[in-house]
């Protein structure tokens, strides 16, 4: 449960598909669906009120990227606009990692502030798939008042170095008393429709995105 700034309350859910072709090439698409509910709503749900100009009810939000390992190209799709973004992908994608790293090696091995406490969790099996896990421990500073040496975020990750990819991770803010768990699921090895690498007919190139771009590929 969260709150916005005009105190609305609202609960969020996310889902999606990851895809990767054997060019490189990966599909990620994340729909949210989000409930929203006024604290007035809380106490009488008999009456409507509108927020963010959006109705109190659930409402779909979906988005999709493309990105193409090989030319660093990333598509960014908005179904519901109908609206396509592309870009360069200036950072490179995480998996070109440096004498050979695992990506377990890399995610895990990352600059960590001395407050933070490191374990290795060994391996384990999550949907048929091998992963090797770590988690990582947030300590409270003197910057966090009361909390100063108490644990304030959990982080635990479940990587597979043969998917390249996290398959679950868990993260608990505990100062909050909020837990975000992000996982993959119904995972096959096969080769994905080739269609999905592809800007859907009927979409606009945002021109406001291709100005940027030029402005940036050219300054002055």
């Amino acid at each position: 449960m969260g709150h916005a700034p005009d105190g609305t309350e609202f609960d969020r859910d996310f889902g999606g598909q990851i895809a990767r072709d054997s060019g490189g090439r990966i599909f990620s698409e994340l729909d949210a669906i989000r409930a929203e509910r006024s604290q007035r709503q809380a106490q009488d749900a008999g009456e409507s009120a509108i927020h963010y100009g959006h109705p109190p009810e659930p409402r779909n939000d979906s988005t999709i990227w493309i990105s193409d390992c090989q030319s660093g190209k990333v598509v960014t799709l908005y179904p519901d606009l109908k609206i396509a973004r592309t870009s360069k992908d200036n950072i490179g994608p995480s998996r070109k990692r440096k004498n050979g790293a695992s990506l377990f090696e890399f995610l895990s091995s990352g600059p960590r502030p001395p407050n933070a406490i490191f374990e290795d969790l060994g391996l384990k099996d999550i949907e048929g798939v091998l992963t090797h896990g770590y988690r990582i421990t947030i300590l409270g500073t003197q910057d966090d008042g009361e909390w100063n040496g108490r644990v304030r975020n959990i982080t635990e990750s479940w990587i597979s170095d043969d998917l390249e990819e996290i398959i679950l991770q868990n993260i608990t803010n505990v100062k909050a008393k909020a837990q975000t768990t992000i996982s993959i699921t119904d995972i096959k090895r096969e080769e994905p429709d080739q269609s999905r690498f592809e800007i859907p007919s009927g979409y606009k190139i945002d021109p406001i995105t291709a100005e940027r771009h030029s402005s940036i590929a050219n300054p002055e």
